[in-house]
């Protein structure tokens, strides 16, 4: 059982190092971990960040935004024949210690993707605005995709090989939601996890 993990990165040199150091060495359900860094071609220090841990490190030619990155993600993935696949983001907002409570439902075949549901209420960092635009685009994609998704715009996702293999990302914004509404034609299934975050003060949003 081959888990890769993949951190997409755009100029992430103050966080990388702390989503590195806490990701997990070994999961009892798995056999081998690697981990791929996917840089989108960062004009500060990730790159060189990245380069003292023993990780893969993909770099982006050019920027070619969050969907870009996350396809050479998807390639990687099925050309290194990964039976897991596990999406999270350099910026530090997800605690990697989740990743093993994250994959668990695909270990024991109860969903193709797993989406890590964050506590929107509690995020301080979040003004309410933008809480009430978190729970109204997860509704609406919900709609859409005739699935119940709690929260759409999560980048912390469990993909099984099937999925891996199955998703195909088209539009050049962001890759959760298209995934999202994809999976009901590919009849893939999802659960969705609640989980812990980090909090971001002081961050200024990059979407």
């Amino acid at each position: 059982m081959k888990l890769i993990i993949q951190i997409p990165c755009f100029n992430e040199e103050e966080n990388i190092s702390k989503v590195l150091d806490k990701l997990p060495k070994s999961i009892k359900t798995t056999d081998e971990i690697e981990v791929v860094v996917l840089d989108d071609n960062s004009t500060d220090k990730t790159v060189e960040t990245a380069k003292n841990y023993n990780v893969k490190i993909i770099e982006a030619k050019q920027h070619i935004g969050l969907s870009g990155i996350f396809n050479r993600g998807i390639e990687y993935a099925i050309e290194n024949n990964a039976d897991i696949l596990v999406n999270i983001d350099g910026d530090n907002q997800y605690k990697p210690n989740e990743i093993e409570k994250l994959i668990q439902p695909i270990i024991n075949n109860e969903a193709d993707i797993v989406i890590g549901v964050r506590p929107i209420n509690k995020i301080k960092s979040f003004s309410p605005v933008k809480k009430l635009l978190q729970k109204l685009g997860s509704l609406i994609v919900k709609i859409i995709s005739q699935i119940d998704i709690k929260d759409a715009a999560s980048g912390f996702r469990a993909y099984n090989k099937e999925a891996i293999i199955k998703t195909i990302i088209y539009n050049d914004y962001t890759y959760t939601i298209e995934s999202i509404i994809q999976a009901k034609s590919k009849n893939l299934t999802i659960k969705n996890i609640d989980i812990e975050v980090n909090e971001q003060n002081n961050r200024k949003s990059k979407l």
